[in-house]
């Protein structure tokens, strides 16, 4: 059976297969009875230990999201109906949450 690491550092640290599936499934099934903002808040927290913020690509986009709303506000440019974007289900979604 094929075994895996914890951690990268922890090299005499191994399990195998069946036991890492066990330790996954059972942090999932914790991960589930979270509340929502608290799940969005572990999501935050594992995806900022993967991606690493670019300060230069995080300009990028706030000076692209300024200038589609300077269009948008200045009638250049006309929005589309989160309907047609997102679809009719997850729109609905959405007016829930707000």
């Amino acid at each position: 059976m094929k075994s895996f690491r914890f951690h990268p550092e922890a090299e005499s640290e191994m399990i195998d297969a069946a036991a890492w599936y066990e330790a996954q499934q059972a942090i999932v099934a914790n991960a589930l009875q979270l509340k929502p903002s608290e799940r969005m808040r572990l999501i935050n927290v594992i995806y900022g230990s993967v991606e690493r913020p670019d300060a230069t690509i995080d300009e990028l986009w706030y000076e692209e999201a300024e200038r589609r709303l300077a269009a948008y506000k200045a009638g250049t440019v006309k929005g589309t109906p989160a309907e047609k974007v997102l679809g009719e289900r997850l729109s609905r979604r959405m007016r829930t949450l707000s």
